[in-house]
């Protein structure tokens, strides 16, 4: 069962690759256009580089599941280097509850922003402000479910029996 809810998740995770994929096309469509139109017909276009932020927020908040999902974030690799075994095990383990715990937090504490997004338009789109609020929001929830699945995981490589050369028993 839980290989089956991983499954689905993954897929989500392949649409939202699918996604940043589009939007990172899209921010670079953005520039190029901005900057041809600033240093070529000398006029700026006024939405440009307000566009180009919020794609940017959108790519940064869902892009932390992926690298959670791919253990691509921030950490010393020397203390993995020398701690190895269970205590290698644990380490791993208490790393990805904290990141899960860091992960609630911020999505819960996000939401304090949506009252004022929903009366606060941007400066030269005009569109309301909950739409980039949110994306911080939706990107801890999905991360905070990649980091579910690592603690899982994590618990399932600590319990698990190890044969003598370190590796786990199928």
């Amino acid at each position: 069962m839980y290989q089956k809810i991983k499954g689905v998740f993954e897929r989500i995770q392949g649409f939202v690759l699918a996604l940043i994929g589009i939007a990172l096309a899209l921010i670079m469509c953005i520039v190029l256009v901005q900057t041809f139109t600033r240093y070529i017909l000398f006029y700026s276009l006024p939405w440009s580089e307000e566009l180009s932020r919020y794609i940017f927020v959108f790519l940064m908040m869902f892009g932390l599941n992926l690298a959670i999902k791919e253990d691509l974030l921030i950490r010393i690799d020397l203390i993995d280097y020398a701690i190895k075994g269970k205590a290698g095990d644990v380490l791993y383990l208490l790393r990805n509850l904290a990141g899960l715990a860091v992960c609630i937090i911020i999505a819960y504490s996000s939401t304090s922003l949506f009252k004022v997004g929903m009366i606060q338009k941007s400066p030269a789109m005009l569109i309301p402000m909950i739409y980039v609020y949110a994306f911080v929001c939706g990107g801890f929830i999905v991360s905070a479910i990649a980091m579910v699945f690592k603690v899982i995981d994590a618990a399932i490589l600590l319990i698990s029996p190890k044969t003598e050369d370190g590796g786990t028993v199928a």
